[in-house]
């Protein structure tokens, strides 16, 4: 099952719900970027790829936005490494 991420301007986040519950990578916009600073995944929803989903649509967007990506969230800069395609700043 696909997982649907939305971004959320307001409050600075791409997030999801799923079974009730909310998970989210929060970012800080930076001069000409953002600086994703934390992803929380309720305890319930780890394992279930909820992380990964939410990091790759937050990435995708700064991508599609020619942004540059600082990682100070350990889980982002994780996905980054593991995944070469993404380019670290």
């Amino acid at each position: 099952m696909e997982i649907e991420v939305k971004h959320n301007e307001k409050e600075h986040r791409f997030e999801c719900v799923k079974e009730g519950q909310l998970a989210y990578v929060e970012y800080k916009k930076i001069p000409d970027g953002m600086d994703f600073i934390a992803t929380f995944v309720p305890e319930k929803l780890r394992g279930k790829g909820v992380g990964s989903a939410l990091a790759k649509a937050a990435l995708r967007y700064a991508e599609g936005k020619r942004m540059k990506v600082i990682a100070s969230c350990p889980f982002i800069r994780s996905y980054i490494e593991k995944h070469m395609k993404w380019s670290k700043v």
